[in-house]
């Protein structure tokens, strides 16, 4: 068995197999919900309303530096199979994907005062994932190079209480993901 069925990490550090995404609450017993406080929720939107001057140009740059990093991440996507990372800056592809999983980091936000819409947002999400045959370790990989990505449009304020923050929120979204995808 490959794919979806194959030995991968799981969000609580064991092995997640195909019988784990069928046994979602014993997979989860052990990892805690993330929780981001009052505080890292106005640094997370003030910080938020500058990176988002840029949108397009912090999604591309999250990908790119994504797939230099993690080329086996690359080849999930058909599309850019075999591409030079360098030319995917201007594939309108990922131009899309980019403001796409943009948008959903924007969803989030707003989102941080209603819990379920956000849990739901990001289950439903990581069910959508799992049908493409995406590996449950890749998603944890997302947040670095999202932080990686706006640290420069944010540099003058760049504290380590913002990087806590954005940390915590993409766990919250990770976790979620990744319960959408054992889920099914």
């Amino acid at each position: 068995m490959g794919g979806l069925h194959s030995i991968s990490k799981s969000i609580c550090g064991k092995s997640c197999k195909r019988n784990d995404y069928e046994r979602p609450n014993e997979l989860f017993q052990n990892n805690r919900l993330p929780v981001i406080s009052e505080q890292e929720k106005i640094i997370i939107v003030e910080s938020w309303k500058i990176v988002k001057t840029d949108i397009e140009k912090v999604g591309i740059i999250t990908f790119t530096n994504l797939f230099e990093t993690h080329p086996e991440v690359q080849n999930v996507f058909m599309s850019f199979r075999s591409k030079d990372t360098s030319d995917l800056e201007y594939n309108h592809i990922l131009r899309a994907h980019a403001l796409r999983v943009m948008g959903t980091v924007d969803k989030c936000i707003y989102r941080l005062d209603n819990r379920d819409k956000l849990r739901d947002l990001m289950m439903d999400l990581g069910i959508r994932h799992k049908n493409y045959t995406v590996k449950i370790e890749y998603i944890d990989l997302m947040g670095p190079q999202f932080i990686s990505s706006i640290k420069p449009h944010l540099e003058n304020m760049w504290t380590e209480e913002h990087e806590r923050a954005w940390e915590n929120l993409f766990q919250l979204m990770c976790y979620y993901m990744k319960k959408g995808m054992c889920s099914i």
